[in-house]
């Protein structure tokens, strides 16, 4: 009976701590949910829905097909920060060490996350302008490869500031720095032996057309290997040449000084495209 009592007794010690607890934390959910609802309506009154346009129109976040309501997230993210406080006095009235240490902590911490997710939407912003930019300078040189190009610089972007906001967040990313280091050398290595061996036949072309194709004028009349055409085009690496049958062949320079070539005389009667 004296360790029912004292059990009892130890109870009826704690009871007043554990309602005032439960009281906090009830309290505390009605007024998280009632200042949510007002930030929330409060922030939409004030237009902020409207800033998750810029980050609609990233084609990665289009392409996950993702619906961002800054009012809706910044009103839950409140309410959970508020919660948490609540959960933190509750915790403290109950007396447990340990648990409210832990509470602290995760409180200290929220600045810093809140930062590294702030970082990583200005660096995904940043990120897909920059790619727009590459993608529209390219296209204006000409380069064929520039959408492919700008979307590696997008990624290449996107992973930099992955790495710079986990390290906000003060999450180890040593390995991850020297995975990806060792994974981004070998694409590069690779598209930069690609390239450089499709480059090689290119160069081919272009040397071998600065020796030839002074020896060919658009509409002239061509026998090679013993079909006629007549040249429609010419590049810098090839010319183009329509058949009587309207079959279009396009022809490097590099491969033209291996063909059985004849120039035949203009013939004002003859087939023009």
């Amino acid at each position: 009976m004296s360790i029912f009592y004292q059990v009892l007794s130890q109870f009826a010690a704690v009871l007043p701590n554990l309602v005032g607890a439960l009281v906090i934390l009830i309290v505390g959910i009605i007024v998280c949910r009632v200042v949510a609802r007002i930030t929330e309506r409060l922030l939409k009154a004030l237009g902020t829905d409207k800033l998750a346009k810029y980050l609609q129109d990233i084609d990665l976040i289009r392409k996950m097909e993702l619906e961002i309501k800054p009012s809706k997230i910044l009103a839950r993210l409140l309410y959970y920060i508020l919660l948490l406080i609540f959960i933190i006095a509750a915790v403290d009235v109950l007396q447990i060490e340990a648990v409210s240490a832990l509470m602290g902590q995760i409180i200290e911490y929220i600045p810093r996350l809140l930062s590294a997710i702030l970082l990583f939407i200005v660096g995904l912003w940043l990120a897909d302008a920059i790619q727009s930019v590459t993608a529209a300078t390219l296209r204006s040189m000409g380069i064929a490869s520039g959408g492919f190009i700008a979307g590696f610089v997008f990624y290449f972007i996107i992973l930099a500031v992955g790495i710079s906001a986990l390290q906000q967040a003060e999450v180890e990313t040593q390995f991850i720095t020297t995975a990806l280091s060792i994974m981004i050398g070998g694409i590069m290595l690779a598209f930069a032996l690609g390239y450089g061996l499709a480059s090689v036949r290119q160069a081919r072309n272009i040397t071998a057309g600065f020796f030839l194709r002074r020896h060919y004028r658009v509409h002239d009349r061509l026998r090679i290997d013993g079909r006629t055409g007549r040249v429609t085009e010419i590049s810098s690496a090839d010319l183009t040449i329509t058949y009587e049958n309207g079959v279009r062949r396009v022809f490097a320079f590099a491969e033209l000084r291996s063909k059985d070539i004849e120039i035949l005389p203009t013939d004002p009667d003859g087939y023009i495209e």
